[in-house]
């Protein structure tokens, strides 16, 4: 639920949470390359990082419930203190795919504004398949179409002021 009334926004380090109760199914299989297609392979992706696959498993096995919220960064930061702001704040939550997953359908396609537009970016850490913990990119293209990326977490990666990023509720 967006939280519209600046007065009830929580501010948690240098995260602002700006939407809340976004509860999360659990999902018994899920296989990533089923939902996340470009759009020529009849997805809604425009693009999808050429490795993007690599970092991943195919199937994600008994992704938990959880309940997550939206927090904007209110300056720009590096990846480190994005993390030490949500830890510090017991805010920091890692997800998977399958939680993407459903954030991108509850938005995309069913409407449910979960998601930042116009080229900001919402951003998700995720272990890939060697337990490193990656942040992976969503962004929207145009109109209709989305990109998604994946990248290390490492001291000097910057993000900048309004970014989205998907933590415990």
């Amino acid at each position: 639920m967006e939280i519209k009334d600046k007065k009830e926004q929580v501010l948690f380090g240098r995260l602002l949470r700006v939407v809340s109760d976004i509860t999360l199914e659990s999902t018994k299989n899920f296989n990533t390359r089923d939902f996340f297609k470009e759009k020529s392979k009849g997805g809604m992706f425009l693009y999808i990082q050429e490795d993007f696959f690599e970092h991943f498993s195919y199937e994600i096995k008994n992704s938990p419930a959880k309940i997550l919220a939206r927090y904007e960064t209110e300056e720009d930061m590096n990846q480190k203190q994005i993390i030490a702001d949500a830890k510090k704040s017991d805010i920091y939550e890692e997800v998977d795919l399958a939680h993407v997953m459903q954030i991108c359908k509850r938005d995309i396609i069913n409407g449910e504004r979960l998601l930042l537009r116009n080229r900001n970016s919402n951003l998700f850490l995720i272990r890939n398949k060697k337990s490193e913990l990656c942040f992976v990119q969503l962004s929207q293209s145009g109109d209709r179409f989305w990109n998604i990326s994946v990248g290390k977490v490492f001291d000097y990666g910057k993000f900048f002021f309004g970014y989205g990023l998907f933590f415990r509720n």
